[in-house]
């Protein structure tokens, strides 16, 4: 009977080790594993808010610092205050003196600015018989891929079609090349190069296309603009007058 015991203890032992390990292993699992990851996810929430805090904190700190001159300065070359058709005009000949090409009709749409901006376009361009040739007949107002209800407050947009001539389909390039890389924004929205003349080809053949272009402006309205300058100096006289009763 004892040797039956005793021979047993080894198996009752090794049975409440298992039993026991099967209940931690139970309890890790059931109870402190959530929990542990319950831990974990609060402890990553907690970093990523505490990440966005401080990009909104930096993002604050950059908008309450004063607005340099000169950055008010680069902004009114990209986007400038009014239509400024002689800029606009004087970047079309530089794109043209370095491209080596030539505007051969040009086109443009002003939308509801259109009569105004019209008397500021002043666009000549000499044309050679052959350029005449080779030049596209521009369509009736180009119409911009840019709805004009997503622009910003104020925002106006003109939408222009060239018929650009050159010697080479890579001087067409550079030319719009020149455009995009200019101080004003030029958005070159389509462009299209005309077919060779398979009849009457030479080596000295112009290379045509037309080029679809829409540039951006800034124009408060003059009610809106007078009504500003107006409020400033009445709010002054209304201090000045409470500074009075007062004394």
């Amino acid at each position: 009977m004892e040797n039956t015991k005793t021979s047993k203890q080894p198996l009752l032992y090794a049975l409440i080790v298992i039993v026991a390990a099967v209940i931690a292993l139970s309890l890790y699992y059931y109870m402190l594993k959530p929990q542990m990851d319950k831990r974990d996810a609060i402890n990553e929430k907690v970093a990523v808010q505490t990440t966005e805090l401080q990009t909104a904190k930096t993002q604050l700190a950059d908008l309450q610092q004063p607005i340099k001159p000169s950055d008010t300065t680069e902004a009114g070359k990209k986007i400038p205050n009014g239509a400024n058709m002689d800029t606009l005009v004087d970047d079309l000949q530089a794109a043209e003196s370095a491209s080596a090409t030539q505007i051969t009709n040009f086109n443009f749409n002003a939308y509801d600015a259109q009569s105004e901006v019209a008397k500021q376009a002043q666009v000549t361009t000499a044309l050679t018989e052959a350029e005449e040739k080779s030049a596209y007949a521009v369509e009736e107002k180009p119409v911009s891929s840019v709805p004009e209800s997503t622009l910003p407050k104020y925002t106006k947009m003109i939408t222009m079609q060239l018929a650009v001539s050159g010697y080479s389909e890579s001087d067409v390039r550079n030319f719009i090349d020149q455009l995009e890389n200019a101080n004003r924004v030029y958005n070159v929205e389509k462009v299209k190069f005309e077919a060779p003349d398979t009849e009457d080809a030479t080596s000295e053949d112009i290379v045509a296309a037309k080029i679809q272009v829409t540039t951006f402006y800034y124009e408060v309205p003059v009610d809106e603009a007078a009504q500003t300058t107006n409020e400033e100096p009445k709010d002054e006289a209304t201090e000045d007058t409470t500074k009075d009763t007062t004394k």
